[in-house]
């Protein structure tokens, strides 16, 4: 009995699947990010929300989930805040 062609279609099998897909899940950042006396300490606040994501999403925390953040520029208003785009 000759298993090369089988072993050859598992490989080939096993060459084509993915890794398992995490789940993204979605959080909101809104950060004074416009010129302005705000927005220095805003980019550093989105720079540290931005390092905790990856922290957590390169770690077993949550393990089937993977988090992603939709940045919004505050301008350090709530009128801007609070008016979709």
């Amino acid at each position: 009995m000759n298993l090369l062609p089988s072993f050859i279609i598992l490989l080939v099998a096993v060459g084509l699947t993915t890794p398992s897909q995490r789940t993204p899940v979605y959080i909101g950042g809104f950060f004074p990010l416009s010129p302005n006396k705000a927005s220095v300490p805003g980019q550093a606040l989105l720079a540290a929300a931005e390092l905790a994501l990856d922290h957590v999403n390169k770690s077993d925390i949550l393990r089937d989930y993977e988090l992603r953040m939709i940045v919004k520029d505050s301008k350090v208003s709530v009128g801007e805040t609070l008016i979709p785009e």
